[in-house]
C-alpha cells in the first residue's frame, strides 16, 4: 500500500478554550486538552471530509492520500485551519462556500427516519430535490433561497441537516410525535397505532416502512408532495455542530460554556481550573427537546451560562454547589 504524503502538522492554540488544534491536511482536525478541560467536554477531533464523494474516480483529482478515496475542499494553510476551528466552536459549516456543486453534485438516500425512501441531490443553483428510491422523478421539495441561503453559502453539512428538517415536518404532518426525545420509540407508537399487525409479527418496522414508501411513491404520482414544498428548516445536531459560549468575568476570568452532545454539558475556566466535577453545567440539556425543538436546549443552555456568570463565576463555593447539584439529579454516584 502506497504511503500517503503527509505535511507537517498545522497547529492553532486557543488559550481562552485552553485547547490545541492539529492537522496534518487529510481528513481530520485533532484536539488535545489544556489542563483545565474536563473529561469528554471537547471530542477528540472534528471532521472536514465530504462523505458522499468517498469515490474511487475521484482519487486522482486528490493525490494527497492516493489510497484513500475520501475528499475535502479546504486548502492546507494556517489561516484556514483557524477559520474552521473558529467556525466549528461557533456551530458554524466549516466547509461553506468551498465545493463547486455543479462540478461535484451531492447526492444520496434518505437514512434514519425515513431510511432509504427518498433519494436527494443538490446540483447547485436554487432547490435541492428528491425522488422515490431508484426513480429520476426528481422534484424540488427545498428552495434554499427560501432560508437565506445561496449557492455560495452551501454545505454539504447543511444540505443533510436541510433534508433532516424536511423529514422532520413531513413525519410530524402525519402525526408522528417529533418533540419526542427518542423519535425512534415515536414511529414505533405511531405504527402500532396507526398501522395495526399481525399479532405474531416481531416488530413493527416492516408495516411503517411498506406504509412510508406506498405514501412517498403516491405523493410523487398525484403531485401531491407539493404540498411539503419547503417543510421544515435545518436541524442542527449537536454533535457535529457543538454549542459553545466564550465568555469574560468583570476580573477578567476566561469562562467556556460548552456541549458537544454527550450527557452533560461542561463551564471550566483555564484561570481556575478544578475538578471535573466542579465544572458541570446541567445534565441532559436537551431533556424534554425533541428534534423538532432541538434549539430550545441552545436557548437553556445559554440562559444556564447567564446564571453561571452571576454566581458560580464569582464564588468557588458556589461553583462546588451548582455541580454538585446538577451531579445529585443524575442519580450516579460521584466516585470523589
Amino acid at each position: 500500500m502506497t504511503q500517503p504524503a503527509t505535511h507537517q502538522d498545522l497547529v492553532h492554540v486557543d488559550p481562552h478554550a485552553d485547547i490545541t488544534f492539529h492537522w496534518d491536511g487529510w481528513m481530520q482536525v485533532r484536539i488535545s486538552n489544556g489542563t483545565s478541560v474536563p473529561w469528554s467536554a471537547w471530542p477528540d477531533r472534528f471532521d472536514i471530509r465530504e462523505p458522499d464523494l468517498r469515490r474511487d474516480d475521484l482519487k486522482s483529482l486528490f493525490p494527497h492520500h492516493p489510497d484513500d478515496p475520501s475528499v475535502h475542499f479546504i486548502p492546507v494553510t494556517h489561516a484556514n485551519l483557524i477559520d474552521a476551528c473558529t467556525t466549528w466552536m461557533q456551530g458554524g459549516y466549516v466547509s461553506a462556500g468551498r465545493r463547486d456543486y455543479t462540478r461535484f453534485p451531492w447526492q444520496g438516500s434518505t437514512y434514519g427516519w425515513i431510511v432509504g425512501v427518498l433519494d436527494v441531490r443538490y446540483r447547485g443553483g436554487d432547490t435541492i430535490d428528491a425522488a422515490p428510491r431508484g426513480t429520476d422523478a426528481w422534484q424540488p421539495i427545498i428552495d434554499i433561497t427560501a432560508d437565506g441561503y445561496a449557492p455560495d453559502l452551501v454545505s454539504s453539512t447543511w444540505l443533510r441537516e436541510r433534508v433532516d428538517g424536511w423529514i422532520l415536518a413531513f413525519l410530524e404532518h402525519y402525526g408522528v410525535d417529533t418533540n419526542s426525545e427518542d423519535l425512534d420509540d415515536a414511529v414505533l407508537r405511531w405504527t402500532r397505532h396507526h398501522l395495526p399487525t399481525s399479532s405474531n409479527a416481531m416488530s413493527p418496522a416492516p408495516a411503517w416502512s411498506t406504509w412510508l414508501e406506498k405514501k412517498v411513491t403516491g405523493l410523487w404520482q398525484s403531485g401531491e408532495w407539493q404540498q411539503h414544498h419547503n417543510a421544515g428548516t435545518a436541524w442542527r445536531s449537536p454533535y457535529e455542530r457543538p454549542w459553545y459560549e466564550a465568555r469574560t468575568a468583570p476580573d477578567g476570568t476566561r469562562w467556556n460554556f460548552l456541549w458537544t452532545g454527550s450527557p452533560f454539558a461542561y463551564a471550566y475556566s483555564p484561570d481556575r481550573p478544578t475538578s471535573p466535577y466542579d465544572c458541570l453545567l446541567t445534565h441532559r440539556p436537551a431533556r424534554g427537546c425533541g428534534p423538532r425543538n432541538a434549539h430550545l436546549a441552545r436557548e437553556r443552555l445559554t440562559r444556564l451560562a447567564d446564571d453561571w456568570m452571576s454566581g458560580p463565576a464569582l464564588s468557588p463555593q458556589a461553583r462546588t454547589a451548582w455541580s454538585a447539584e446538577v451531579y445529585a439529579k443524575t442519580g450516579l454516584r460521584n466516585p470523589t
